[in-house]
């Protein structure tokens, strides 16, 4: 059972000790599009944020003409044409990303010789400009079929809805600057801002519970990717866990928040309520979670649960209580020296605990009760943590602070991670969750 921190106040158990303490793939590119007039046909890279090898290019134009090409180990393939074929669709499917198959066929398209990359979101720019499934759309288009839908117009207006579907994904991915998916030319590796992006739009998909051939749906059908733009970040045992958390739509039209814990696997957890600023006021409490917490706007969040579906990742069979706490992107984490001489109401289990007050000394003391000091608040941000405990009960308590500001008023959030002590083998996993304080 959770708790912080026994030595500074006897426990007669491990909870009521807890409430007494407390009452006691990055770097920029440098695209470039090679020139149509001096390399004829077409070059570019299949990727998905690792590159495409081994695959099959397949290239109908609107001339009629078919070619071909085999994509190499970095994702990159020449296919010759001349200028009278194009416009052109264009096609990858087979080979192997990262020593794994592709899966399902991605497309792209190029309305003169160049650069024509096939990728993720070259895929959702072919279902936007056929209004259709882009595999199906491919299968079937004719000559003329090409020529209609594969114009510089219709292009630049497929790339401002890809821009507008991006922004409603968990994350938020961005096109870096003068990048266009289609016709810049760039690197399939992690030094490299357009495939970082592609990284992250395959992990917004992972988050929101969406296939490519799902996104790809909804674009042909003008449909948003998710209903509502979200980006928030968890965090969660075992020791200090972080992860990007988002929202997807459910087939009813409802929402569910998504937690891909890196540890347990994807957590979904379907809203039923919200109240007029946006705050969750009811889940479904079928699953793996049995209560919530919600503040501004869902900007803060907190998630307990007791069942099997959420035993203790260190001990299977022990069936504690786990947690998440959960902050909007639009938190920026600042020095603790900022929360000093604050006034913090503290959450545990989803439930306000009690007020507390830091000093200007960093004493932390519970609110009504400032000649009882219950630790100092630098012993949580130090890297070491703060321990507390032995054998079984052994802990290390670390925290960071966070603020928001809007409307000229600033919030200040402290999230504290109680993990097991991993020097210590005997630490029960029960004594282990996360805490939440938030400024009054």
């Amino acid at each position: 059972m959770l708790r912080f921190p026994s030595r500074i106040i006897p426990r007669a158990s491990a909870c009521t000790a807890l409430a007494l303490a407390l009452t006691a793939c990055g770097g920029g590119s440098s695209p470039t599009t090679p020139n149509a007039a001096t390399r004829p046909g077409i070059s570019g890279v299949a990727a998905i944020g690792a590159p495409i090898a081994g695959a099959s290019v397949a290239c109908k134009c609107a001339s009629g003409k078919y070619a071909s090409a085999t994509t190499a180990a970095d994702g990159s393939f020449d296919v010759e044409m001349a200028d009278s074929d194009f416009p052109c669709a264009l096609s990858v499917s087979g080979g192997s990303v990262r020593g794994k198959p592709l899966g399902a066929a991605l497309h792209s398209v190029a309305h003169a010789a160049g650069t024509a990359n096939i990728t993720p979101l070259t895929d959702l720019m072919v279902a936007s400009l056929a209004s259709e499934d882009p595999a199906k759309w491919y299968a079937r288009a004719t000559q003329a079929d090409i020529g209609a839908a594969i114009t510089e117009a219709k292009l630049a207006m497929a790339l401002e809805k890809l821009k507008a579907a991006l922004v409603v994904l968990p994350d938020k991915p961005v096109l870096p600057a003068d990048f266009h998916p289609v016709t810049t030319l760039f690197k399939a590796h992690r030094s490299d801002a357009a495939d970082d992006l592609l990284e992250r739009y395959g992990r917004a998909l992972s988050i929101a519970e969406l296939s490519q051939d799902e996104a790809a749906a909804r674009m042909a059908a003008g449909e948003k990717l998710t209903q509502t733009a979200y980006t928030a970040h968890a965090f969660t045992v075992p020791g200090w866990t972080s992860f990007p958390i988002g929202l997807k739509t459910l087939p009813d039209g409802s929402e569910a928040l998504t937690l891909p814990d890196p540890t347990l696997g994807m957590q979904v957890l379907p809203i039923r309520g919200r109240d007029a600023e946006g705050n969750i006021t009811a889940v479904d409490r079928s699953g793996a979670f049995t209560s919530i917490l919600s503040l501004m706007g869902n900007r803060i969040g907190m998630l307990s649960g007791r069942d099997s579906h959420l035993k203790n990742t260190v001990s299977p069979s022990d069936e504690s209580s786990a947690h998440y706490v959960y902050l909007s992107d639009e938190f920026t984490e600042v020095d603790h020296r900022e929360v000093l001489g604050k006034r913090f109401a503290v959450y545990q289990d989803s439930m306000h605990l009690m007020d507390v007050l830091v000093g200007t000394d960093g004493k932390l003391t519970q609110a009504g009760a400032p000649s009882e000091r219950l630790l100092y608040i630098a012993q949580l941000f130090s890297p070491e943590g703060s321990r507390d405990g032995q054998g079984e009960d052994a802990t290390i308590a670390r925290a960071r602070a966070y603020k928001h500001t809007a409307d000229g008023k600033t919030t200040y959030v402290v999230v504290m991670v109680v993990a097991l002590d991993p020097d210590v083998p005997e630490a029960l996993p029960a004594e282990q969750g996360v805490l939440l304080m938030v400024s009054r």
